[in-house]
């Protein structure tokens, strides 16, 4: 009894150890898991979602905006890429082509979603949008 009992509060330690820290980024990293498949699949995607957190807010902290794109590029995509830097010092970077992870997903979802909150505050709620919607038309 006495092992079983040492055991739990050396797990409870280890693991209060590990969501103390990322307490402040609970909440978003679990939206960003939510194109995962299931349940389990976003818990085991939230260390990775509070890693893009993190490197999101190291970014801000060194004034280096960024986006992170994954997918098949568009055809406007280095037009829009070249306007987002001229314009906003914003970098859009291309992280993976199609295939991709649930853990990438949640890491580079919760890096974005912090990022766009920052240029929302920076430049205005449209900011991305409108250079987005003037590359399209640009390629018309």
């Amino acid at each position: 009894m006495r092992r079983l009992l040492l055991g739990l509060g050396l797990l409870l330690t280890v693991a209060v150890g590990f969501a103390l820290p990322m307490a402040p980024y609970v909440g978003t990293a679990w939206r960003s898991t939510r194109e995962t498949t299931s349940t389990l699949a976003r818990a085991r995607a939230l260390p990775f979602a509070a890693a893009g957190i993190r490197e999101a807010n190291r970014d801000i902290r060194a004034n280096h905006l960024a986006i992170k794109m994954y997918g098949l590029p568009s055809p406007s995509r280095p037009l829009f890429t070249r306007l987002l830097h001229e314009r906003y010092g914003i970098e859009l970077r291309t992280v993976a082509g199609c295939l991709v992870s649930d853990h990438e997903l949640a890491g580079w979802n919760a890096y974005n979603s912090v990022m766009e909150a920052e240029i929302t505050r920076r430049f205005g709620a449209d900011a991305i949008q409108k250079t987005f919607t003037e590359a399209e038309a640009r390629l018309r």
